[in-house]
This record gives C-alpha cells, sequence and structure tokens, in this order.
C-alpha cells in the first residue's frame, strides 16, 4: 500500500513540475497567425481580424510590445452597426512572449454554430497576436 501510495504521489509531483507549456502547446489549432493589431480602429483600440472559433476554450498569444498592456476579446455580432454591439468577453494585461485561455461556449450562436471573435487594444505597431482554438 506504501509502494503504490508513494508512485502516485510522484506521478502528481511530476505533473506539478513540468512546465505548463509542455500540455499548453498539444491539442490547439491555430486559426488567426499573427495578425497585427492594426486592422481597424474605434472606441475600443486598435482590432485584430474577426476569426471563428467553436466555442469552448480559446487561447492567444501576444508579443512584440515592451511592457504590459490590456487586450481584450469580443464576440463579433455581424448583425450591429461597426462594433458598438460586440460583447466584450473579457480582458487581461499581459507582457510579451504571454499566453491567455478564455471560455467562449456562452457566445457561440448564429447559424454556423460558432462564436466570432477579435482582440483590441490600444497598443499598436509591432504587437502581433496569436488565436488558437
Amino acid at each position: 500500500m506504501l509502494k503504490r501510495f508513494s508512485t502516485l504521489f510522484l506521478a502528481i509531483a511530476f505533473l506539478f513540475t513540468v512546465p505548463q507549456s509542455t500540455f499548453a502547446n498539444s491539442g490547439w489549432q491555430t486559426i488567426g497567425e499573427y495578425d497585427a493589431l492594426n486592422q481597424w480602429w474605434d472606441g475600443k483600440g486598435w482590432h485584430t481580424s474577426v476569426y471563428g472559433s467553436g466555442g469552448g476554450y480559446i487561447r492567444f498569444c501576444v508579443s512584440g510590445h515592451s511592457s504590459d498592456n490590456l487586450f481584450t476579446v469580443y464576440d463579433y455580432d455581424p448583425g450591429t452597426s461597426g462594433s458598438g454591439g460586440d460583447d466584450d468577453m473579457g480582458s487581461l494585461n499581459l507582457k510579451s512572449g504571454e499566453c491567455a485561455t478564455m471560455y467562449v461556449e456562452p457566445w457561440v450562436d448564429g447559424s454556423n454554430g460558432k462564436v466570432e471573435v477579435y482582440i483590441a487594444s490600444y497598443v499598436s505597431g509591432n504587437t502581433m497576436t496569436k488565436l488558437q482554438d
């Protein structure tokens, strides 16, 4: 019994010592490849293009900016005028090279069964984003 407990404890300890990126990279499919935050501007900041996600979780990574910056993920509602009716799904401060994961299932809608997402920030220039589903 003690040997089983020791083996289980070591297995659990191993899971907590392996870097998160080892697990985070598996299973993600890129739906938006490094798209500069310069597609369009409104009161919400610079935007990426709009990408369709099947729901569940999305992951986005940012790079190229010099300090912490606020990034907001929006649900694009094409039936509204401009981006004024889009839903704010959440905001995070991220440094260059960091990634964030968000649960977007509640925003899946429309006949395509997808949530249409874009990322906005007031930082522009060399900031790049990568969106994964």
